[in-house]
């Protein structure tokens, strides 16, 4: 089994705002909310010398903190500087500690910790208010563009880097909104070094539920988005459509959505238990015995049935996918993307079609030529 190096941490059980496509609150399962609504310092303490342990076990490298919730920000900079003191003392300078925000909440003291504890910052915002202010609203159902851009300002103005913000975007993309202004935001307003762009968070039992598009649409949308973007020749980086390009070239996946056969990150809710990647929650409830960090260590994750699906084998994927002439690259997509009440996780991803079209199209573009494409993938993307 692969082992996780990343390990999320639900530091707060609550947000400030209501995305109503938010996969720990509005799509199933909202169990966070019958737990702490802020992870305790004693709680974290324990669950970082796990890691330290396992570490050290299995001789992993590097392990990455990312502070998650909810939004992280309500435990407050305070609390924040000491979880970030504990994370450095006890794993070292060589972790990794990364923010997701929402950026309400984000203030010069705020800057100062993130700055003073090394932490990459991750700000959520889906584009100009039109398109944010759609799904990320506030409990009022009132936008939330407004208040996220002070956030987005004040980051860009402490981590400003030749004409770019060191920050990072991640946008929930709406296929029915235009690619190019979506693009021209990234560029002129967000001003992001790094961009990651997802699809939402959806299975083949509430696609129809939840999603006001087609799979079709999907597919158009990111093939112009990565046409844009490959024209402009800007250094700023779509995770998706680097990691594509990197396993054409011979590389690895370098996120989930496509590329990785599994999810092997771990998430520490603010009790102290221990899951499996919690975007499962779009798939409902598990019924499995629960772990705490106070009396199990992490490899004890290994054993949940749970964690074994979400991390199959090759042989264990879907035989559909396996005979794609993509499946290379694809791996079958994100794992809660495959999920079915009927067949659980042996499906090709909801947004199977959608792979197999962006990432032929970006085949053929880095390689120049349809000619250079290998006489299988050919035939199989004519079929």
């Amino acid at each position: 089994m692969k082992r996780p190096w990343q390990f999320v941490f639900k530091i707060a059980g609550r947000c400030n705002i209501n995305c109503s496509y938010c996969y720990m609150y509005n799509l199933g399962d909202d169990s966070i909310l019958k737990k702490p609504k802020i992870m305790d310092i004693h709680t974290f303490s324990l669950a970082v010398g796990a890691i330290s342990r396992y570490q050290k076990k299995y001789s992993i490298q590097r392990v990455g903190i990312a502070f998650h919730g909810g939004e992280p920000l309500m435990v407050g900079p305070n609390r924040f500087n000491e979880l970030c003191r504990i994370a450095r003392n006890v794993l070292g300078p060589s972790a990794v500690l990364a923010i997701q925000t929402n950026g309400i909440l984000l203030n010069r003291q705020w800057i100062e910790v993130l700055e003073r504890h090394r932490v990459l910052l991750g700000i959520s915002l889906d584009g100009p208010s039109e398109f944010n202010d759609t799904f990320r609203v506030d409990h009022r159902a009132r936008g939330t563009y407004s208040a996220a851009e002070r956030g987005l300002r004040l980051a860009q103005s402490a981590h400003e880097r030749d004409g770019r913000a060191n920050v990072s975007i991640i946008s929930v993309i709406d296929p029915t909104r235009s690619p190019k202004e979506y693009y021209d935001w990234v560029v002129n307003v967000a001003r992001a070094t790094q961009v990651s762009v997802l699809p939402p968070d959806v299975n083949h039992d509430n696609f129809a539920k939840y999603c006001n598009f087609s799979v079709d649409d999907m597919a158009a949308y990111l093939i112009s988005l990565f046409n844009i973007w490959w024209n402009a020749n800007d250094d700023i980086s779509i995770r998706l459509f680097d990691s594509i390009i990197g396993m054409i070239m011979g590389g690895t996946a370098s996120g989930e959505l496509v590329g990785s056969i599994g999810a092997v990150t771990v998430v520490i809710d603010t009790d102290g238990e221990i899951q499996s990647h919690d975007v499962v929650r779009t798939c409902g409830e598990f019924d499995e015995k629960k772990i705490n960090v106070a009396s199990v260590e992490i490899e004890d994750i290994f054993k949940q049935k749970l964690y074994r699906e979400l991390n199959p084998t090759e042989m264990e994927v879907s035989s559909a996918c396996r005979q794609c002439q993509v499946f290379r690259y694809c791996k079958g997509g994100f794992i809660s993307h495959r999920f079915s009440t009927e067949r659980r996780f042996s499906n090709p991803s909801v947004y199977c079609s959608v792979w197999f079209s962006l990432i032929s199209h970006i085949y053929f573009v880095i390689m120049g030529l349809q000619s250079t494409m290998p006489e299988d993938v050919k035939s199989g993307i004519s079929a």
